[in-house]
């Protein structure tokens, strides 16, 4: 699995570790737990995140979800996600794979 669940991490909140050969990639995956925090993303057709990062002086990222719209009477919703924040956000890179 490209990303794990820390369940000995967060208590109140969910905490995850992502994994990606490419930036891009690592972005999607983090995109996929987040959603998988809130629903079953098996039984969604949908999870499909399109991430494009441009590096200028900065990094820029957008995204995109798309697919099917969650219906209440279909899926299992979970737990909404109210903020996103990176108070233990982390990246490292292997060695030997380059982003950019």
């Amino acid at each position: 699995m490209p990303y794990r669940f820390l369940e000995d991490i967060a208590t109140g909140d969910a905490a995850f570790e992502a994994e990606g050969r490419t930036l891009e990639e690592l972005f999607v995956e983090a995109a996929v737990a987040t959603f998988e925090v809130m629903v079953d993303t098996k039984a969604v057709l949908f999870c499909k995140f399109n991430v494009n990062i441009k590096k200028n002086d900065a990094y820029e990222l957008k995204a995109r979800p798309s697919g099917e719209n969650i219906n209440q009477q279909k899926h299992s919703l979970r737990s909404d996600v109210k903020a996103v924040h990176g108070c233990s956000l982390k990246l490292s890179m292997n060695p030997s794979v380059s982003f950019y």
